[in-house]
């Protein structure tokens, strides 16, 4: 296996250690969140003198997400077609926590597409050309400092070589 493909490998398993442990920091998190939420909620009934003692909702019900099927047809329950339909907030709420689904997808397609071997070959052919590339611009550069700095030809005098040995 080739240098690059090793270092692709390897940043992959760092990657998915990384998400692994945030997510396992995530889950931790959201128990203290509802052991605390949980905590106040009883603080709240002890507060309020609320001694029903009946459990309190701890997520709310989920509702419909309307969906539009039919373009230009008014539905049966709405015969007032100029009047908007405004989401509830638990709807975008509903819907914003579903786009990181949506991201991880888009995400773990991304890699599937740079692993493909035609991606591993373009990518490693593409890091090639880039080599060669500035060693050429290193030649030049070396070419032509040679060619500007000035070579003295007369040979050193005693005087000359002592200074610098010392």
């Amino acid at each position: 296996m080739s240098g690059l493909m090793q270092a692709i490998v390897a940043g992959a398993v760092l990657l998915s250690a990384a998400l692994l442990v945030s997510a396992v920091l995530l889950a931790r998190f959201l128990a203290g969140t509802r052991a605390e939420l949980a905590r106040l909620h009883a603080r709240l009934d002890a507060q309020s003198g609320d001694r029903s003692g009946g459990p309190r909702p701890t997520q709310a019900p989920t509702l419909p997400v309307p969906v539009v099927t039919d373009l230009g047809r008014v539905p049966a329950d709405r015969p007032d077609s100029s009047a908007a339909l405004v989401p509830t907030p638990h709807q975008v709420v509903q819907a914003t926590m579903q786009q990181p689904l949506v991201r991880v997808a888009v995400w773990s397609a991304g890699v599937r597409h740079a692993l493909r071997p035609e991606s591993r070959d373009r990518a490693l052919s593409l890091a090639r050309r880039e080599l060669r590339r500035r060693s050429k611009v290193r030649r030049r550069a070396a070419r032509h400092a040679a060619r500007t700095t000035a070579v003295s030809t007369q040979w050193p005098d005693e005087s000359d070589v002592g200074e610098r040995a010392s």
